[in-house]
């Protein structure tokens, strides 16, 4: 399929391919996957990707895993072209002091620097795939 238009229009069309629903589900799955990854680290006593750590507590290094709610219930969604991470207060009414606590992502809204490069590598991915497909 060859496209007809200017740049312009390629390069929006393929930004809209980049954030379209599809996408960013996609992009919300790698998300969720990294943000458990680095739970996990925290969580037995490690650090995680962005050198992120919990103080061990009283019981020992092993922390907000005694029975797996919090972290199974950690969710992503996505919404007008965001990833919206976040826990169900309905499932697990004390997550908002527990990860107030221990948090699981940066209070500040930040993304984190390896997370970022997900985000990056995915919306590249689907923007470099969407122009090879459709510039020929």
């Amino acid at each position: 399929m060859a496209f007809s238009g200017s740049i312009d229009e390629l390069i929006s069309l393929a930004a809209e391919h980049a954030t379209s629903e599809d996408s960013m589900r996609e992009l919300s799955g790698k998300v969720l996957d990294a943000i458990k990854s680095d739970y996990k680290a925290k969580a037995s006593g490690g650090q995680d990707s962005n050198g992120m750590s919990w103080a061990p507590t009283a019981r020992g290094p092993e922390i907000m895993i005694d029975t797996g709610k919090l972290f199974n219930n950690i969710s992503v969604r996505s919404s007008g072209g965001e990833v919206v991470v976040y826990v169900d207060p309905a499932v697990v009414p004390y997550a908002d002091f527990a990860l107030s606590c221990r948090p699981a992502w940066p209070e500040d809204g930040t993304i984190p620097p390896t997370w970022k490069k997900i985000i990056d590598e995915h919306m590249i991915e689907k923007f470099v795939g969407y122009l090879q497909k459709n510039a020929k």
